[in-house]
């Protein structure tokens, strides 16, 4: 039974990433659409950090900051996305310093010393998440449930985006 759900659990995730490579968004330049957004999202909610991060088998690789970086990558092990992909609904963490298992990550550990953390899936027609839309900050912060749930629509119009990009390179 155990062997079961850890066979599915692994065919599930090679499905996922392959979902998130017929997008064809891995290691491509900053594209303005994702960078206006991160740069949206950092006003809209008042955060020193927005970005648009995808998740292979491997890594998690940031598509887009508020400053239009691109490229950059952690390790999933290193990353508190590789936690919010597994959700379906909104990931928050106000104080990650109260996660234990947050507490070995670097970018929480070290700089920027994250404290704040909160993150809505990018989920493909095909339903799978192959990214997360997120925001940061250096200081444990509590936004309304109605506010992040903001976070879901920056997040569909990052897949309606990566659809539109998909549409125009086939």
């Amino acid at each position: 039974m155990i062997i079961n759900r850890v066979q599915r659990t692994y065919e599930l995730e090679a499905y996922r990433v392959q979902n998130l490579l017929d997008y064809k968004i891995l290691d491509t330049q900053p594209e303005v659409p994702f960078n206006n957004l991160a740069a949206i999202l950092t006003e809209y909610f008042r955060v020193p950090i927005a970005l648009i991060n995808f998740v292979d088998s491997e890594r998690v690789w940031v598509k887009a900051t508020k400053y239009g970086d691109s490229g950059n990558s952690v390790t999933r092990a290193n990353s508190i996305c590789s936690h919010a992909i597994k959700n379906n609904s909104i990931t928050v963490y106000e104080d990650t310093l109260k996660f234990s298992f947050l507490k070995d990550i670097p970018l929480v550990t070290g700089e920027p010393k994250i404290r704040f953390y909160a993150a809505a899936p990018i989920t493909t027609f095909e339903g799978f998440n192959i990214g997360v839309v997120c925001i940061a900050d250096m200081v444990p912060r509590t936004f309304s449930r109605e506010k992040l749930q903001k976070l879901k629509v920056f997040a569909d119009q990052v897949r309606k985006e990566l659809e539109r990009r998909l549409e125009i390179q086939e």
